[in-house]
Formats: C-alpha cells, sequence, structure tokens
C-alpha cells in the first residue's frame, strides 16, 4: 500500500509536471502565435498601407483630372453665369428704356391734352369775351337809342305841351 500510495503521487506528480510543461508549451504557442499574428498584421498593415498608399495615388490622379474636368466647367459656369447677367440686364434696361418712353409719351399725351384743352377754353372765353363786349355795344346803342327816342319823345311832347300851352295862351288872349 504504501508502494501504491508512493506510486500514486509520483504518477500524479508526473501528469502535474506535464499539465505544467503543457502550460508552459501552451503560453509559448500562445505567445508565439501572438507574435506570428502581430507579424502578420503587420505585414498586412504594410500591404494594406501599400495599397491604400497606391490608391490614394490613383484616387490624386483621378481627382488632379476631375479637378481640371471641374475647374473648366466651373469657369464654364462662371462665364455662362455672367453673360446670363448681362443679358438680364440688358434686357431689364430696355424694358425700363420702353416703359420710360411709354412713360413720356403718355405725359406728353396728356400735357398736349390739357394745353389743347385749355387753349380752347381760352378761346371760349375770348369768343365769350367778345360776344359780351358785343352784346354791351348793342346794348348801349339801343339804350342811347332808347334815351335818345325817350329825349326826342319827351322834347315832341313838350314841344306840342307847348305849343297847346301857346295855343291856349293865344285863345286866352
Amino acid at each position: 500500500a504504501r508502494q501504491y500510495t508512493a506510486l500514486m503521487k509520483q504518477q500524479l506528480a508526473g501528469v502535474r509536471r506535464a499539465e505544467r510543461c503543457e502550460l508552459v508549451r501552451g503560453r509559448a504557442a500562445d505567445r508565439n502565435a501572438l507574435a506570428d499574428a502581430r507579424a502578420a498584421a503587420a505585414r498586412r498593415s504594410r500591404v494594406s498601407d501599400d495599397v491604400a498608399r497606391h490608391r490614394r495615388s490613383r484616387l490624386e490622379r483621378a481627382a488632379t483630372k476631375g479637378d481640371l474636368t471641374y475647374r473648366r466647367l466651373y469657369r464654364q459656369a462662371l462665364e455662362s453665369q455672367r453673360q446670363r447677367m448681362i443679358l438680364e440686364r440688358s434686357v431689364k434696361e430696355e424694358l425700363w428704356q420702353a416703359a420710360e418712353t411709354e412713360r413720356r409719351r403718355r405725359r406728353e399725351a396728356v400735357e398736349g391734352f390739357y394745353a389743347e384743352q385749355l387753349q380752347l377754353l381760352q378761346q371760349q372765353l375770348h369768343e365769350e369775351e367778345a360776344e359780351r363786349e358785343m352784346r354791351e355795344r348793342v346794348s348801349l346803342r339801343v339804350e342811347h337809342k332808347l334815351e335818345a327816342e325817350a329825349r326826342a319823345h319827351g322834347q315832341a311832347l313838350m314841344r306840342r305841351l307847348f305849343q297847346r300851352l301857346d295855343h291856349m295862351q293865344h285863345i286866352a288872349d
């Protein structure tokens, strides 16, 4: 039994040593695997950096071409916009000039109308003034004529009265 116990202890110690060796080997394998993974990651990183650098170079070349195309298109767009603005400005100016011409024409027509109406009114006033003066002259003539007739009639009447008076005085004498 003692031998059996010693044997069992030795076996257990051997298993424990084997487990420790396995653990040490496993740790070494883990370290080696980790180092291999790091080296592979570094290689992948270098390769991906190279690929990324080449891709960036291609993109930059394409961007440079795109930039040149973009700049050309931008300049064309600016020139087109400038031409459109010039055209809009000239159209606005033409419309303004046409509107100003129309306003001037209307103003002149209104001024002409008022001048014509004023002239007609002045002419009518002149005619009415002439007619009034003529009526006044005719009225004065008629008045003078009536006064003259009245005086003549009064003188005739007075003559007849004086003649009757003389006749009556003759008869009475």
